[in-house]
């Protein structure tokens, strides 16, 4: 028995596609070009916190198309990511399309509702999005597209951000609300607030509310990273909830698209860590992890986990000690 539905996984993912085997643990089935597993794997791993991590379960999505695929092209790529990375192998192996997703042993009910509706969904359209990645096709016909209500808004309201919202607030971060979105900067530099202390008319309007010394305000305007959860539209599945953890850290940098698969390697190879279900990318602007959940897939709740793991996330990558990374 494991917490993770398997058994449930199989009933659904055996409704929706053909020739879906089961081998203990692992669901295999040829999709398009390729063939996808879903994989349970037991592990009872104790964290630097004294947490229990009983489950690993993995999605993977393998295919000739993809196998010749560079760092540089899953980089730029893995911006059209919904919930899995298209990740460059070690030497000698094949790109993947990857989800992770590690479960704590006080998660039964999230690893029931929450992570079983993500992957099975995700699992059932992860061949069709291979298939159009590997041609480089970034667009689909709405009629193709092998989900419900892609054309449909995500069914959250203003107060879903704000609950979020107070959350940041008592932290006492820099969070704002706007129209069903939400954004928040997370301290990268000791004792950083928001970037938008170094706009010289702010900072001056700052320095007459309290005892700020030039030393306060520089560290207040130091690095942070920016997330950001609102609606929008994936050019390959239609609507659905975006979220966005970029770190300050910039994408044109030459060995960038080479740190992106570093990132997302690093994903795969550690088990506390918060859900994979997303990708590092090239951002416009900075290095940046993504996460497109289509509308169908907006489970009650969705934006405040979002919102948790991207916290959690930017915390681990900024303990990183790879080059170009760290606090």
């Amino acid at each position: 028995m494991t917490l993770f539905p398997l058994d449930h996984a199989e009933q659904y993912l055996g409704r929706a596609i053909a020739n879906v085997e089961r081998d203990g643990l692992t669901l295999r089935w040829p999709a398009f070009d390729g063939v996808t597993e879903l994989t349970v794997e037991p592990v009872n791993e104790q964290t630097s916190d004294g947490l229990t991590i009983s489950e690993i379960v993995t999605l993977t999505h393998r295919s000739p198309l993809l196998a010749v695929a560079d760092d540089q092209t899953c980089a730029a790529l893995n911006r059209l990511t919904t919930l899995s990375a298209l990740t460059p192998g070690n030497p000698g192996e094949p790109t993947v399309l990857r989800a992770r997703i590690s479960i704590f042993s006080q998660e039964q009910r999230a690893a029931r509702i929450l992570y079983g509706s993500l992957l099975c969904q995700e699992a059932a359209v992860i061949g069709w999005r291979a298939a159009h990645l590997g041609r480089v096709i970034v667009t689909a016909d709405p009629d193709s597209i092998p989900l419900r209500m892609t054309d449909q808004d995500p069914p959250y309201d203003q107060a879903d951000f704000e609950v979020i919202k107070a959350r940041s607030d008592r932290a006492q971060l820099f969070g704002n609300t706007g129209d069903r979105m939400y954004t928040v900067e997370l301290p990268w530099d000791a004792g950083a607030m928001t970037r938008l202390v170094a706009d010289p008319e702010l900072r001056a309007a700052m320095a007459t509310l309290g005892p700020y010394t030039n030393e306060d305000l520089d560290r207040m305007a130091g690095r942070t990273s920016l997330v950001t959860i609102k609606p929008g539209t994936h050019p390959l599945i239609g609507k659905g909830l975006r979220c966005s953890l970029e770190i300050p850290l910039p994408a044109d940098q030459a060995q960038s698209a080479a740190l992106v698969t570093e990132l997302n390697q690093w994903e795969l190879g550690e088990a506390d860590l918060p859900p994979h279900l997303g990708a590092w990318c090239t951002g416009p602007r900075s290095l940046a992890y993504l996460s497109f959940v289509p509308t169908q897939l907006c489970v009650p709740g969705l934006p405040s986990h979002l919102a948790d793991w991207a916290a959690a996330r930017h915390v681990r990558v900024r303990e990183l000690h790879i080059p170009h990374i760290g606090g």
